[in-house]
């Protein structure tokens, strides 16, 4: 049996249908609370949007009431899964910390009931990987994985807390919420092996990359893996990491799969001080792994 409740709508302030979402889920098994926000554009007669073309929110936290609705719910004692609904990343440490399960969903279209059934019921196997990092508070913008050096990151300064505020994010930590490229799945995957075709190359190459998976789990599942590079010495700022290629593959369980990556070496120019589109010599990091933040293997490549 499914129950429902409206709990609150995603922009008011109303909070006089919360205690109705709490009793409805007090009398079931588990809780599959959406949230987000409503898009539309100018030029369609729209009605409280929170997204959206001319519909820009001063917060990234979840409008409205919806935050609260989430922790009167958690208060039951009942697993809780998040559906995100929407068309941008939110800041929700909360709902990472309290909610048994986090499901984006953006905004899926006409299925978007049958997608999500499909998901949560187990019939599909999720396999997206997120493509936009989730800041961890609206004060922690722009939020994205290929940024420049920064001493944020640096070890030499904890965060702080609002019991202790210190310096920098004086309450929080400045690292995303949720990096570019993270994505869970209901199976799990063993990345074994990574070799390189080369180690030494020049601009006009192209550099092979096998790695080989593993599906450790018990069901079907896809994997995307990553290849980020680095560029280690430049005479222009680079960002940390870039991603430079990718493949999606479907292993059955027990299985492993051999994955091959191509990285043309021009892929890696850059304009220098005098506005040259060139390739700088030197040594460059290959980064391979399941997300931005979730590197499984590092190896370096000289380009003369």
């Amino acid at each position: 049996m499914i129950r429902h409740a409206e709990g609150c709508d995603w922009w008011s302030q109303d909070k006089s249908h919360i205690a109705e979402a709490v009793e409805v889920v007090r009398n079931s098994d588990i809780a599959v609370v959406a949230v987000g926000t409503r898009s539309t554009y100018l030029g369609r007669s729209p009605k409280y949007s929170t997204a959206g073309e001319g519909f820009d929110l001063s917060s990234l936290e979840l409008p409205g009431v919806q935050e609260e609705l989430l922790k009167e719910i958690k208060k039951t004692g009942k697993p809780m899964i998040v559906v995100l609904i929407a068309g941008k990343p939110l800041a929700m440490p909360w709902v990472k910390e309290n909610a048994d399960a986090v499901l984006v969903q953006w905004y899926a279209g006409e299925q978007q009931g049958c997608t999500l059934a499909d998901i949560l019921l187990g019939k599909v196997n999720p396999s997206g990987k997120l493509n936009v990092s989730f800041p961890r508070s609206t004060g922690n913008t722009p939020c994205f994985y290929n940024h420049f050096v920064t001493d944020r990151e640096e070890s030499f300064d904890q965060p702080g807390t609002p019991e202790e505020p210190k310096g920098h994010y004086i309450f929080d930590k400045p690292e995303p919420l949720w990096n570019f490229g993270h994505g869970k799945s209901y199976t799990t995957f063993d990345y074994v092996d990574c070799a390189l075709s080369d180690t030494l190359l020049v601009a006009s190459d192209t550099l092979k990359v096998s790695v080989t998976i593993k599906n450790t789990g018990r069901r079907d599942g896809k994997e995307v893996v990553l290849l980020y590079v680095r560029d280690k010495v430049s005479t222009v700022a680079t960002p940390i990491q870039q991603l430079k290629a990718f493949q999606k593959v479907l292993i059955k369980p027990g299985e492993s799969q051999c994955v091959e990556l191509s990285l043309p070496i021009a892929e890696l120019a850059l304009y220098n001080a005098k506005m040259e589109e060139v390739v700088e010599p030197g040594d460059f990091e290959i980064q391979i792994g399941a997300a931005s933040d979730d590197i499984r293997f590092k190896k370096t490549i000289t380009i003369n």
